[in-house]
């Protein structure tokens, strides 16, 4: 197995959850900062700041996805019991397959419902 497709593997394995998890908590610190009164004086402009976090997120949930398909295609003729890097290549692209688009699909669905819902209400 080459040096790319162990790199690869580690964009494709942690591109889309550590994109979702840092469009989450920031999106939600602006969210906060955009409801509070103390934030209100910052002027955020909560729009902006999804929009520019979807875009973000989304491109590197998108690079993951890209990642373990290249990783996969590389490694596609391995037997997956096998030992050593290339079962775990196989194992890992696998994983990353199935884990990015869920999480995609998370970073659209947050974001998206956060600018199409109002914001600063009660709950």
């Amino acid at each position: 197995m080459t040096r790319r497709a162990e790199i690869l593997i580690w964009l494709g394995l942690f591109g889309a959850p550590v994109a979702w998890a840092a469009s989450h908590v920031v999106g939600w610190g602006v969210s906060e900062a955009n409801c509070e009164v103390v934030g209100r004086q910052w002027g955020i402009n909560f729009d902006a700041w999804e929009i520019v976090l979807l875009v973000l997120a989304v491109a590197l949930a998108v690079a993951g996805l890209i990642s373990s398909l290249l990783t996969y295609r590389e490694v596609k003729g391995v037997d997956k019991d096998a030992d050593g890097p290339a079962g775990r290549l196989w194992l890992l692209s696998i994983s990353g397959l199935v884990l990015s688009p869920l999480l995609l699909m998370l970073i659209l669905l947050t974001h998206i419902g956060a600018l199409v819902l109002s914001q600063c209400h009660q709950g």
